[in-house]
């Protein structure tokens, strides 16, 4: 059982979906997607997400988590409520980044939400290891880095166990018990 559903049935469809959004759609003028009031936007990227009444919002919370689970994907705001990046400062503090040339480079950033930029967690397609978002604001170099490669930036070694419980639980499935 995920998030409350059962087994999905084939053919079934969340109700998410690809949409331009306008500020004044987003404030709560556009129809909910499990009954006919209106809406606010409950999103997952800059254009995509559900619209929700007040009524059907655990619905709709519900929904986003299952489908983000289903596409490998984790929203900033819920990872970084994790211990790994409370008890570390790794959102405060620059990081080392491995290049691939395998030289390790300081002065990076974990990138954040921006608005037309979520920030994710993903799981890469090629390798199916976790990533996210890294920049360099003085060159404006952004870069995708495996959440492994957060040790790097760990002075001392007994920390690296909050970053491999942080991939256990995304290997897991971050969403799986809400």
């Amino acid at each position: 059982m995920l998030n409350g559903l059962k087994k999905l049935k084939p053919g079934f469809r969340f109700p998410i979906r690809k949409m331009s959004v306008k500020p004044k759609e987003a404030k709560g003028e556009t129809t909910c997607q499990y009954c006919v009031k209106d809406g606010d936007f409950y999103p997952i990227e800059f254009t995509f997400g559900i619209y929700a009444c007040a009524d059907h919002n655990l619905l709709a919370e519900r929904d986003r988590k299952a489908w983000m689970h289903e596409a490998g994907i984790v929203m900033w705001s819920d990872a970084t409520k994790d211990p790994m990046f409370k008890e570390l400062g790794l959102i405060q503090y620059p990081i080392l980044v491995r290049r691939s040339s395998g030289a390790i480079e300081g002065d990076w950033m974990l990138m954040k939400p921006s608005l037309c930029n979520m920030a994710h967690l993903k799981r890469s397609r090629a390798c199916g290891k976790w990533y996210m978002m890294a920049i360099q604001d003085y060159t404006d170099s952004e870069r995708p880095i495996l959440v492994e490669d957060l040790k790097l930036s760990l002075i001392d070694e007994r920390q690296h166990g909050l970053v491999d419980a942080f991939i256990a639980r995304l290997e897991a499935g971050f969403y799986k018990t809400d």
